[in-house]
């Protein structure tokens, strides 16, 4: 009688792993190779898509390539390890301030720097600009309720991206793969990095 038991027994976990149990690493998706967020600086009279000045960007592993000074957006990058839960929290953090919401975009001043950031959870993404958020500067000179919301906003999702913070630090140069670039990022030419565009967030 013993011998039925066992093999059912076999059979039940047999199956339970087959139906994703936690005994089998999790499939790798598509989306693990692009950042779930990121945030860059394009300087004034630039090109309108011009990836300039990489600031940061966070993958759902954990990991985040981002630059040593604050002031030099794209220069001095370092590559850093982040506790997954931290990066989870910001992910819907980020969610829950509105930043897939219907708040229409600043559209920023002529010829003036702005801010790039951007989100994705698994299909759903989206990118947003900001220029100057000082009031009295730029759009903030005369601002309406919808246009407070979206600095609210902007604000509360910046936070929760600077709130990461890598517990390991690496300089990027020593991270490179054989091609010269670290998950698609181009450190000699940004522009080549697919996921600094546009279309990359669409």
């Amino acid at each position: 009688m013993k011998y039925p038991t066992i093999a059912v027994i076999t059979l039940a976990i047999m199956l339970g792993i087959g139906l994703g149990g936690s005994s089998l690493p999790r499939e790798r998706s598509k989306y693990d190779d692009l950042p779930c967020a990121m945030v860059m600086y394009t300087p004034g009279n630039g090109p309108p898509d011009s990836p300039c000045g990489l600031i940061m960007a966070v993958w759902r592993d954990g990991t985040m390539l981002f630059s040593a000074g604050e002031c030099s957006p794209g220069k001095h990058m370092l590559v850093g390890q982040a506790d997954i839960a931290d990066v989870d929290a910001m992910v819907e953090a980020m969610i829950r301030a509105g930043f897939f919401g219907k708040l229409k975009d600043d559209s920023g001043v002529p010829d003036a720097g702005f801010s790039t950031m951007a989100l994705r959870v698994r299909t759903s993404k989206a990118r947003r600009h900001s220029g100057s958020l000082i009031p009295g500067f730029g759009k903030n000179a005369n601002p309406d309720a919808d246009y407070w919301a979206y600095v609210k906003m902007w604000r509360r999702c910046e936070a929760e991206l600077h709130a990461i913070s890598p517990h390991k630090v690496e300089r990027l140069e020593d991270r490179l793969e054989a091609d010269g670039t670290f998950r698609g990022y181009n450190p000699d030419e940004p522009f080549e990095t697919p996921w600094l565009h546009g279309d990359a967030w669409r």
